[in-house]
């Protein structure tokens, strides 16, 4: 369960012109509720606050909800900065967007669900206590306003403990005493824009596949860096984990892939964007970046390939094409995902 809280809401409203300050705050809810949807299902608006879940078999990568938010609170800042930059009206709403910021709560637990007002909603002890944890210490502990705060659960279920968490203790009336971890998302962000980006143009490249698949670039994101999912449909690979600086997914974590013996070392990771990796095998390297961009309610990658051996472009060309073609048999693999995809669609549909 995810809870997307809008912090500094209520003196916002309370010190603005409430038609621009309403018009603002709703357009920040559609982007949280865009940011979370592809993977999570909204249960509802509730004033400041976006309350979403998602059933734990549907995550088979923790990882990836970390990813979701980070991504989602990254739409919100480059979004309050436009407002902010692009304001021209004098009101105080429309001059005060910037004191706004978001945090998140995060939880793991057992619900039911129940027709409320036309849709389903979550409903149980685990609900009640995700909704607790919005009042908690972090802010008056670490001075943080924008923030992800895991309780233990959720950590453990979702298997990724990222370094330098800040740890708290938070006491109820009615219920057991919360173990939570938390982050925090401005400094993330001040990372996320400052870290290095390398990635390939289709200019630069040896070697370029485009393939449309049948999902949310988060989803069609998942099966491509999942190595579970990944080991599914890329022809007889086997790959595993095995470097994870900080703690998660990022520049510098390795994959390997046992039947190859092929290594991947992650050099730009935008989740839901683009990735780009270096792949060695002894003394053979290639760049390659897989760019997604939302087409309809579909995805459009485009997968680059570049050779880093040291021969005239027109031979790397060939050798990247046969590669391509011949060993990694992308056309077939990229088939196999969608056809996953499609299927795994068909039965979210059935389920639902």
């Amino acid at each position: 369960m995810v809870l997307a809280d809008i912090s500094g809401f209520t003196a916002f409203m309370e010190t603005s012109e409430i038609d621009h300050s309403a018009t603002i705050t709703q357009n920040l809810l559609q982007l949280i509720i865009k940011g979370l949807t592809p993977v999570m299902t909204v249960a509802e608006v509730e004033g400041d606050a976006v309350f979403a879940y998602v059933p734990a078999e549907k995550v088979t990568r923790g990882e990836l909800l970390l990813e979701l938010i980070e991504t989602t609170y990254t739409a919100f800042r480059d979004q309050r900065h436009t407002m902010a930059h692009n304001a021209t009206c004098p009101c105080a709403a429309c001059q005060g967007v910037s004191r706004l910021d978001l945090k998140f709560i995060i939880h793991y637990g057992p619900y039911v669900l129940q027709k409320m007002t036309g849709r389903f909603k979550p409903v149980g002890s685990s609900v009640i206590a995700a909704h607790r944890l919005l009042k908690n210490r972090i802010q008056e502990t670490t001075g943080w306003r924008a923030y992800a705060l895991f309780s233990e659960l959720s950590l453990e279920k979702m298997g990724v403990r990222p370094e330098n968490l800040h740890v708290t203790l938070e006491s109820y009336p009615d219920l057991e005493t919360i173990r939570a971890s938390g982050f925090n998302l401005d400094k993330r962000y001040q990372q996320l824009i400052n870290d290095r980006i390398v990635i390939l143009s289709t200019a630069e490249a040896d070697y370029s596949i485009p393939f449309t698949f049948p999902a949310e670039p988060p989803i069609v994101w998942d099966w491509l860096t999942d190595p579970i999912k990944r080991n599914n449909w890329s022809n007889g690979a086997a790959w595993s984990a095995i470097k994870r600086p900080h703690g998660r997914t990022g520049p510098a974590a390795q994959n390997h892939c046992s039947s190859s013996g092929a290594v991947e070392e992650i050099l730009d990771w935008r989740p839901f964007n683009y990735y780009t990796v270096n792949l060695s095998k002894w003394r053979f390297n290639m760049l390659i970046t897989s760019a997604l961009e939302p087409v309809g309610k579909g995805t459009r990658l485009q997968f680059h390939m570049k050779s880093r051996l040291r021969l005239p472009r027109r031979m790397r060309r060939c050798i990247t094409r046969y590669i391509a073609d011949r060993i990694m048999r992308l056309e077939e693999a990229f088939g196999n995902m969608a056809g996953m995809l499609a299927d795994n669609h068909e039965t979210t549909v059935e389920k639902v």
